[in-house]
């Protein structure tokens, strides 16, 4: 297997609709915390042309806002030579980028997150195909009602998951379940 080529996806979603009313004496702040499931497989979308493709995931998952669903495309990077921020005995892959919608399943609004801030690590214990990941990225907009709420606004995901099946290229289809908290700014 070409390990360099292996696509697991990590979602980074995850966040939920916030379902408050807001007074209008400043700006708010809301906290959003979740638990997820998803599962990934390989996909052409390279973001940065360097030939290592991204994954396709999707997921359920639940948390202070609400039952959600998300989807979106995760990509990494080449391994490192060792590992920075991975534990010993592992290859660790930095993050090239995420993009995510996630869509609360009770009102349909969606939280648009992407770009990784680094030092974004997927950390692959090759003895027995399990990995865990720590990545934050960033919101960018939302819908409904979250419409207006600043971007900028970073979300922190971690967890743990197991690669499936791989092709002799290296892709694979993976599992992985995680949390993910972030503080969204309302006007």
């Amino acid at each position: 297997m070409r390990v360099y080529r292996l696509a697991v996806g990590i979602t980074v979603g995850l966040m939920l609709t916030v379902a408050t009313v807001w007074a209008a004496d400043g700006p708010k702040e809301k906290t959003i915390r979740s638990e997820f499931a998803c599962s990934s497989v390989p996909s052409t979308f390279d973001n940065n042309g360097d030939g290592i493709t991204a994954t396709t995931h999707q997921c359920i998952g639940k948390g202070t806002g609400g039952p959600f669903t998300s989807q979106g495309v995760s990509e990494l990077l080449a391994p490192l030579p060792a590992p920075v921020t991975c534990p010993q005995g592992t290859i660790e892959y930095p993050y090239e980028a995420i993009f995510d919608v996630a869509t609360n399943s009770n009102t349909f609004d969606q939280l648009i997150a992407g770009d990784v801030q680094p030092p974004g690590a997927f950390c692959l214990n090759p003895n027995g195909l399990t990995f865990t990941f720590d990545v934050t990225y960033f919101f960018f907009r939302g819908t409904g009602k979250l419409d207006g709420a600043q971007g900028g606004s970073t979300i922190h995901s971690q967890g743990t998951g197991s690669i499936v099946a791989c092709d002799p290229a290296g892709l694979c289809v993976s599992n992985y379940s995680g949390t993910s908290e972030t503080t969204l700014i309302f006007p």
